[in-house]
């Protein structure tokens, strides 16, 4: 047991310098899934994070700005496979996340472009919204590397 967890220990160290930590565990644990297989996943995954996602009001607050007639996006750096069904789910308008590459019916483990975290959010919210679109705009957040897309909005919450 100790073997393949010092080279894990190694694994994540070198990947850590590089910024690769989370391509090397999607590629682990999710490469070479079906589609079939990542619907079970999202089923689970959908039961342990709905809870965090509805906490403090969250879900009340967003359910507000839909009656006001805001467009709400889901913007996050989990991969894309887990997000779309809880878009769909809720009546979102779209997601912005980092998104993971399908070959023939299966997931390939590589992640399409960079990881949608921290800089890398903002620049993707820029890519959809024009600064008219995000005045009077509210960000929802739970981490430091929220802070960029906080700034894009007019109204930041930190949850």
């Amino acid at each position: 047991m100790a073997g393949p967890l010092k080279a894990s220990a190694r694994l994540l160290g070198k990947k850590a310098e590089t910024g690769g930590v989370k391509q090397a565990f999607i590629r682990a644990f999710l490469g070479n899934a079906t589609r079939n297989q990542s619907a079970q996943w999202n089923r689970i995954f959908r039961r342990a994070v709905l809870p965090l996602i509805t906490r403090n009001g969250v879900l009340e607050r967003i359910r507000r700005h839909q009656r006001e007639g805001a467009r709400v996006f889901i913007v996050s750096a989990s991969p894309d496979l887990y997000l779309e069904p809880i878009v769909t789910l809720w009546g979102f308008d779209g997601l912005i996340s980092t998104r993971l590459e399908w070959k023939d019916d299966r997931l390939t483990g590589r992640i399409i472009g960079k990881n949608c975290k921290g800089a890398e959010k903002a620049r993707r919210i820029k890519e959809v919204f024009t600064p008219d679109q995000l005045e009077g705009s509210h960000a929802y957040g739970d981490s430091p590397a929220d802070r960029w897309m906080m700034e894009l909005a007019s109204f930041a919450h930190y949850v």
